[in-house]
């Protein structure tokens, strides 16, 4: 049951990550060429933030200890890790004997370390070939691949210490008991499907060109 809520947060972070990514790149874009990305922007804005506060959520309820563990111990790096570009950090992570150190199975780091690169080359082709579908589907994987990366080379642990081995957070004991991740289950069954159907509504919604007429979260 854990690895399933384990599962359920990286979706959440990763899609948060894609759909943010979006959201400010398009902007900052936008803004480099002159021209006003709050409109573009709008319909879309606060719906995206809706996966963090999700995320959040899942790990306030099904991952009460690491929620604990990692926002009371690891305020900064927290804070860091959200206004820091992500090629810097997986620089400045491969960098580093302690986060080598905390690798579980080094593999599936390796292969998604792969996947990152060839994403982000894939995006590089197709804008130069005119296809920006391709290039916005390639940066999204991009934005969402390191939450698969670092939840495959952690696990089975959720939260490694490097000061201490016995300190090190597995992700069996990072979560609730057994009957509170069934019932946060029962909950997930319909709110799941509702969270993706809206995404999806809201992004058939404004596909069109939008103008100062469109409605906008601000």
């Amino acid at each position: 049951m854990e690895f399933f809520w384990y599962g359920v947060l990286g979706l959440f972070f990763a899609g948060y990550l894609a759909l943010a990514g979006y959201d400010y790149g398009a902007g900052l874009l936008l803004r480099a060429a002159g021209r006003d990305g709050l409109t573009a922007l709008g319909p879309y804005f606060l719906g995206n933030e809706v996966w963090l506060v999700a995320a959040v959520g899942v790990l306030f309820g099904a991952f009460p200890r690491l929620e604990g563990e990692l926002i009371s111990s690891l305020y900064p790096a927290i804070l860091a890790g959200l206004v820091a570009a992500v090629g810097v950090a997986a620089a400045v992570g491969a960098l580093s004997q302690e986060v080598r150190a905390s690798v579980s199975r080094p593999l599936p780091a390796l292969l998604g370390l792969a996947a990152l690169v060839g994403v982000l080359l894939a995006a590089r082709v197709a804008l130069g070939r005119g296809r920006p579908g391709v290039a916005f589907a390639a940066t999204a994987a991009a934005m969402a691949l390191p939450v698969l990366l670092v939840g495959a080379a952690l696990y089975p642990n959720a939260l490694v210490s490097t000061v201490d081995p016995a300190a090190t957070l597995p992700v069996a004991g990072a979560a609730a008991d057994p009957a509170t991740l069934r019932l946060l289950s029962w909950l997930a069954i319909p709110l799941l499907p509702a969270l993706l159907g809206f995404q999806a509504m809201l992004w058939w919604a404004f596909r069109g060109r939008l103008d100062a007429r469109t409605p906008v979260f601000w």
